[in-house]
Formats: C-alpha cells, sequence, structure tokens
C-alpha cells in the first residue's frame, strides 16, 4: 500500500505529472495559434510550405505574409519538441498500464480533466478516486527520469528553487 499522498515518492511524481499537464495546455493553446495563423495565410492565397514560401520571398508587399509563416515554422518547431516530451511521458505512464491507476493519472494529466469528472467517468467514488491516484504516484515514481527525482536534493543543496520545466 503507498505511503500516502504526502509522501516523497507520491509529490515527486505529482511535480512530474503537473509538468506534464502544463506541458498539455501549452501543446493545445499552440495547436490552436498555429491553425489559427495558417488560415490567415491560407485565406490570404499562401497555404503554406516551402514552395509558397520562395514565391513570397520575392515579392515585397508580402512580408508580412512571410513573417506569418515564418512564426507558423517557429510555433511548429515548439509543437515537436513538446510533442517529444509527451512522448516520453507516456512511455513513463505505460510502466503501470493496465492498473486501475493508469487511467486515472492519464484523465487527469494527459486529459486535464478533474476529479470529479473522472469520479463521473469511471462511476467510482470520490475518495476511490484519490486512492487510486495515490497509488499510481507511488507505483510511477520509480520510472520518472531520476534527475527528476534528484531535484529535491540538488535544491536543497543550491539553496535555490530546482524547478524543471517539461
Amino acid at each position: 500500500m503507498p505511503e500516502g499522498r504526502n509522501s516523497h515518492r507520491c509529490r515527486c511524481a505529482q511535480r512530474y505529472l503537473k509538468g506534464v499537464l502544463a506541458n498539455e495546455r501549452v501543446i493545445r493553446s499552440l495547436e490552436e495559434e498555429v491553425s489559427l495563423h495558417q488560415g490567415r495565410l491560407f485565406l490570404s492565397g499562401v497555404p503554406g510550405g516551402e514552395v509558397q514560401r520562395k514565391a513570397v520571398e520575392g515579392a515585397s508587399q508580402d512580408q508580412g505574409f512571410l513573417a506569418l509563416y515564418d512564426l507558423c515554422e517557429r510555433l511548429d518547431t515548439e509543437l515537436c519538441e513538446l510533442a517529444a516530451t509527451r512522448e516520453e511521458a507516456l512511455a513513463v505512464l505505460a510502466h503501470i498500464a493496465g492498473s486501475p491507476a493508469y487511467e486515472v493519472l492519464h484523465m487527469r494529466y494527459f486529459k486535464a480533466m478533474p476529479f470529479r469528472r473522472i469520479r463521473a467517468q469511471l462511476c467510482m467514488s470520490e475518495r476511490s478516486v484519490f486512492r487510486l491516484h495515490a497509488r499510481g504516484l507511488h507505483d510511477l515514481y520509480p520510472f520518472i527520469p531520476a534527475e527528476f527525482r534528484q531535484r529535491r536534493e540538488a535544491g536543497k543543496e543550491g539553496g535555490g528553487d530546482a524547478r524543471r520545466v517539461l
């Protein structure tokens, strides 16, 4: 049985997964922003891609479209980096696949669902969901990246906050 939701193992795993949740929110935001800007390019007759970029570069009146295209490209790059981080986090979570706690953690941190919606979807009591959540955090701890587990000690030695964004 897990030591409790306030144990070092649970706190470390929860900090890691809260970073995942924050990244998921950024991913959703970037996806919306890329879609919006790409829609603007498309409506302006520049549907994106390298062929269109070459055509736009020659026209001085279209410099605004070139800047917009470059913005979309930068956002896509940032999105790809965050997606790679998501894949790493999913691989960590896969270590407890098949356990009832897996669903709770996946819904909570990858789908950003509040506990009340998880409870309703799984048809469980709130207490049962919280227990599964604590159990999942405890079971996940050995699989989170080592540098994340060691952050606590590094923060104490350095005297500062050792937060790490995933």
